[in-house]
């Protein structure tokens, strides 16, 4: 009696196991899935008061791969509501330097001397490469 029980015991786990069980054949070669990277391009506008608040640059700009970016910029005196500069500029980035300046700064990327040396170390580092758009 115990031993009709234990090989009908053993029948049901192993057919069930037969069964119920599933796995993977390593037979199949699966198709690899080709991955491909876009980049969304994104329109951007941007408003930034000077440290007054009396006047306001609006950035129009696009993001894309890409770190360098044309803004097309425009400075609006709040109290006339007059637009006082206009003008596209090409690099990584644009804010108030003062007042009545701003700061378009370029992009340099990774510039080396000849002895791999980095450019722009120790004393160096404050001449930043940027240029000053006067508003007034």
């Amino acid at each position: 009696m115990l031993r009709k029980s234990i090989i009908i015991v053993s029948l049901v786990v192993y057919s069930s196991l037969f069964f119920f069980c599933k796995s993977n054949t390593s037979n199949k070669e699966v198709p690899k899935k080709n991955t491909v990277v876009t980049f969304k391009e994104q329109e951007v506008t941007t408003q930034i008061y000077n440290d007054d608040k009396s006047m306001l640059l609006v950035l129009n700009y696009v993001i894309e791969k890409s770190p360098i970016i044309t803004y097309s910029y425009k400075v609006i005196d709040l109290k006339t509501r007059e637009e006082l500069k206009k003008g596209v500029f090409i690099g990584q980035k644009i804010e108030w330097l003062d007042r009545s300046s701003l700061k378009c700064i370029h992009h340099v990327g990774m510039v080396r001397k000849e002895d791999d040396q980095l450019l722009l170390t120790g004393k160096d580092r404050s001449n930043m490469n940027y240029t000053v758009i006067k508003i007034n």
